[in-house]
């Protein structure tokens, strides 16, 4: 502490723009609760967190922010300049997080060829779930059209021929499952099923 103090001579702490999400390991640091001497955290940006990853890696509008892991790997691979550090804020399993309709009999083998509804390609969950489908259930992903309503976080990143980028027009991706328009949706967190 000592050394930190005598590199900031009478400036105080040092003040960094941080976007976190209020979880149950991060409420204490969003509140104030857990605090430092040499470090303050001016938490500011959007309340979703999963929306200030875009102003992160375009625009580099905070100096500290959780990132999704897959927005990290694709910023590193497209030159940005960020630092990892290893905190992990969220970790769940994802196998719960794709549904369809209850009146449907689709199973996850038989998504190939099928429209699956997500929030955008580059998504980590929907990374995970194109994982898990592939190497548990054999599904060729490719054959898989992935219906998106938003674009990468990261500008640089193309999606693949098999991503549809829609206008939602004031729906939601449910309703595109309620109405038909897609087979199955990626939902942000686990799916209640009967």
């Amino acid at each position: 502490e000592a050394k930190m103090s005598s590199h900031y001579p009478g400036s105080g702490p040092l003040t960094l723009r941080t976007h976190l999400g209020d979880r149950a390991n991060t409420h204490g640091i969003i509140t104030g609760d857990i605090s430092s001497s040499l470090v303050h955290l001016d938490i500011c940006g959007p309340k979703g967190v999963s929306q200030g990853f875009k102003p992160l890696v375009r625009e580099g509008a905070f100096q500290f922010s959780e990132l999704s892991i897959m927005t990290y790997l694709q910023a590193k691979a497209h030159g940005k300049q960020l630092v990892l550090l290893p905190a992990i804020v969220l970790g769940r399993f994802q196998h719960g997080f794709i549904a369809c309709r209850a009146d449907d009999d689709i199973h996850p083998v038989d998504l190939a060829g099928c429209r699956v509804g997500i929030r955008s390609y580059t998504v980590t969950t929907v990374t995970w779930a194109r994982a898990i489908l592939q190497m548990q259930y054999d599904v060729d992903i490719d054959e898989v059209t992935w219906v998106a309503h938003e674009d990468s976080h990261v500008a640089e990143f193309q999606d693949p021929p098999n991503v549809e980028r829609i206008d939602l027009a004031g729906r939601t991706l449910e309703q595109f499952l309620v109405d038909g328009l897609i087979d199955a949706l990626q939902f942000w967190g686990p799916v209640q099923g009967k």
